[in-house]
């Protein structure tokens, strides 16, 4: 006799956590290139669809979404430059309501104007650099735009060896200001928030230390001069995040452990009192990028987490009791070394989707499939037999497409535009195990029922 009911256990146990995330890959974009060197996930036409700048070894190029509901995206070449690492900044510079575009590249950052005409995305490089700082190294600064001050302009933090502020003035040019003692190198990442809660930006900062070598700093922005620099952690800091865990209106800090465990770092930030908890993981590798969304369409927030190994990007789903208390899994057909990862709704179909920038090979995304409560579905569904061998018979009122996606977000059989009430899907080439079948209604209502193959 086979052996059904195990197999149906563990089908409705895997279901009951698929319920909340699952993922379709999307590999059309992971195409050989040379070594990744920087990207940019954001909506620069003001369609609402996300675009998204991805920059190897000799290329910068511009993918523009579509705006199709699906994953369509137009290429353009924006430069050839070989700077190692690139960095890249939105920000009105000229103020006619379009987003121009800062791309750092070794020894200087460039300046790019928008020149779009309604959908047709168009960027000129300006005659001369927004900033340069004259050094011939293959290092990038790191720089992010944002208020520093309060008078409403952008200004911007700018980091290579030393730190510095370029503040807006109201005719748009700027005053550079250069933070005391602030020489730090290899800076990875520049928050800009209001620690102390005094109602003025004050800037976080982590970077590549060593033992006894600031990693997590902060400077407090004292009548914008930035004086006062403290440590919080010690050693090398990839990446941070920082979120409102507990929703008491002040943001807290996750980040890597420092004691070479793998673990996580919970820091709680009360007026710059810093106190930490320790996340436990078994990752078996260093976490290098950390980027935090809501993924599973429930309140609270998620991570996802990327590795400077070969190995499966990991999400975080914080379990509601307390800020340590999380689930976490294997995102599958992930495992590659992750450069970054963007958390946005890229076919505007209101669940988020996650982009894995990859270390050599373009990049992937991940589609969240929304499932839908049969509960809360007005249409009938007659799935026989379950499990199936050689054909699986599919009976539904009102139903215009389906899937069937294998247990790793795969789709294995898909059929548009259905217009008889019975579907014969043959699945006798399918292997033994778990599947999904996902039936659409033309009002977009979504329906997905745990199926099994078994020969």
């Amino acid at each position: 006799m086979k052996p059904v009911l195990p197999l149906l256990i563990f089908v409705f146990a895997v279901h009951s956590y698929l319920y909340c995330q699952v993922f379709e890959v999307n590999s059309q974009y992971k195409l050989p290139s040379e070594t990744y060197a920087g990207s940019l996930v954001a909506d620069i036409n003001n369609d609402s669809f996300p675009d998204i700048f991805y920059a190897d070894k000799f290329e910068v190029n511009l993918y523009v979404n579509q705006g199709t509901g699906k994953f369509d995206f137009k290429k353009q070449l924006l430069l050839k430059d070989q700077s190692y690492g690139k960095k890249f900044q939105l920000w009105d510079l000229d103020k006619d309501g379009d987003l121009d575009l800062l791309l750092g590249v070794a020894g200087r950052i460039l300046k790019f104007d928008n020149v779009s005409n309604g959908q047709n995305v168009q960027f000129e490089r300006a005659d001369k650099d927004f900033f340069y700082y004259g050094t011939q190294t293959s290092k990038v600064p790191e720089f992010i735009v944002d208020y520093i001050n309060q008078d409403t302009l952008y200004d911007l933090v700018l980091a290579y060896n030393k730190t510095k502020i370029l503040f807006q003035r109201p005719d748009s040019t700027f005053f550079n200001y250069e933070i005391p003692g602030a020489n730090y190198t290899d800076v990875q990442k520049i928050a800009v928030i209001d620690l102390d809660t005094d109602g003025k930006n004050d800037l976080v900062f982590c970077r590549k230390g060593g033992d006894n070598e600031p990693g997590l700093l902060y400077f407090l922005n004292s009548n914008n001069n930035f004086s006062f620099q403290r440590t919080i952690l010690n050693d090398t800091i990839a990446d941070f995040e920082l979120v409102d865990f507990d929703d008491d209106g002040k943001n807290e800090i996750l980040t890597t452990a420092v004691d070479g465990s793998n673990n996580l770092l919970y820091i709680h930030n009360v007026d710059t009192v810093f106190t930490t908890e320790i996340v436990s993981t078994s990752f078996e590798y260093p976490v290098n990028s950390i980027t935090s969304g809501e993924l599973n369409g429930q309140p609270g927030l998620e991570f996802v987490l990327g590795f400077d190994s070969i190995a499966s990007l990991q999400i975080m789903q914080n379990l509601g009791s307390i800020p340590t208390d999380w689930d976490i899994k294997n995102l599958p057909s992930s495992s590659f070394i992750s450069r970054n990862i963007f958390i946005e709704d890229l076919d505007k179909d209101g669940d988020d989707d996650i982009v894995q920038m990859l270390s050599d090979d373009g990049f992937l995304i991940f589609e969240r499939i929304r499932i839908t409560n049969t509960e809360n579905v007005d249409f009938e569904i007659n799935i026989y037999p379950n499990p199936a061998d050689e054909n699986l018979n599919v009976d539904a009122d009102q139903v215009y497409g389906m899937k069937i996606i294998d247990a790793s977000g795969k789709v294995m059989y898909s059929q548009p535009n259905i217009e008889s009430q019975t579907v014969l899907v043959p699945v006798k080439d399918f292997k033994t195990g778990m599947y999904f079948i996902e039936l659409i209604t033309k009002d977009n209502n979504i329906n997905r029922r745990p199926i099994l193959i078994m020969h």
